[in-house]
């Protein structure tokens, strides 16, 4: 997919303040022709994390096609549609996705935007919409009453979750329910009552819980964040894998752990700007 531009990625980050889960597509030219695209790594990823839909599973073939109600937001309409999943009996059963009515709002190149609510798609252009105006917009439209549903619901269950927390806190000590690593987290989830399982879905209603011993200096992964380019001199990860990149047996790698407190091997640091509120 293209590199986003200020105007993409500053959508993509109202959006995110307003708790709203996504992921991106980039027609082409060829695919809203033949009304096909590909299901990207990062969409079967969106999709399979989110209890969607895994191509993994799924079989070849129009017998084997998924449907799913989506719509399609413009300014102040929306378009019903629906959302085809499906693998082709060729070229190996490569994973492609589709949404009719879409080239009624895309053309090759835009960046689409697709949100998963409610047991449906929700599409939108996110190259030509004005997400803000709508957004923060006196009149009432379709656009901003699902963000503010999306963001409405994620709260509730914040604070659901939260209530939770503090009543387990109030117990106070808690014996540990196994004598193993995952521990902590077993007695955690016991506690609220959440079944242990293999999945890797989010624990509680879309929120991961992460829990760990507080003698432990282990790293701990909470979040990451979608580099904003525009800031940086470099354009791109592979420019940054082309400058600070190393050999290691045949393959050119860059995997390093990169400190706010000294530089590391290849050179790189964390710098926290307050003025523009970013990491660097």
């Amino acid at each position: 997919m293209r590199t986003l531009s200020k105007s993409e990625q500053d959508k993509i980050k109202l959006l995110t303040k307003n708790r709203v889960s996504l992921t991106l597509i980039e027609p082409t030219e060829t695919g809203l022709g033949k009304s096909i695209m590909d299901a990207t790594g990062s969409v079967r990823s969106f999709l399979k994390d989110n209890g969607i839909h895994d191509y993994d599973t799924q079989g070849q073939g129009p017998e084997n096609k998924v449907l799913i109600d989506a719509k399609i937001y413009e300014s102040f309409r929306v378009l019903n549609s629906t959302a085809s999943l499906y693998r082709p009996q060729t070229k190996k059963g490569d994973p492609r996705i589709w949404f009719s009515s879409l080239t009624k709002v895309a053309k090759s190149n835009d960046i689409v935007a697709l949100i998963y609510f409610s047991d449906s798609f929700h599409i939108f252009n996110l190259s030509n919409l004005d997400v803000e105006t709508l957004i923060n917009s006196n009149l009432i439209n379709p656009f901003k009453e699902l963000i503010s549903e999306i963001s409405g619901k994620a709260n509730e269950i914040a604070f659901e979750l939260l209530a939770m927390l503090e009543k387990v806190a109030r117990r106070g000590l808690i014996p540990s329910i196994v004598d193993a690593d995952t521990s902590v987290g077993r007695t955690l989830e016991t506690a609220l009552g959440i079944t242990i399982n293999s999945s890797k879905q989010p624990d509680y209603k879309g929120i991961e819980l992460k829990s760990f011993r507080s003698n432990r200096s282990n790293r701990k992964n909470l979040f990451a964040q979608v580099p904003d380019w525009t800031l940086s001199k470099f354009k791109s990860s592979s420019e940054i894998l082309d400058a600070f990149g190393y050999y290691r047996e045949d393959d050119f790698k860059l995997y390093c752990t990169v400190s706010a407190i000294t530089r590391n091997s290849q050179g790189l640091s964390l710098k926290l700007d307050p003025e523009i509120k970013c990491l660097l």
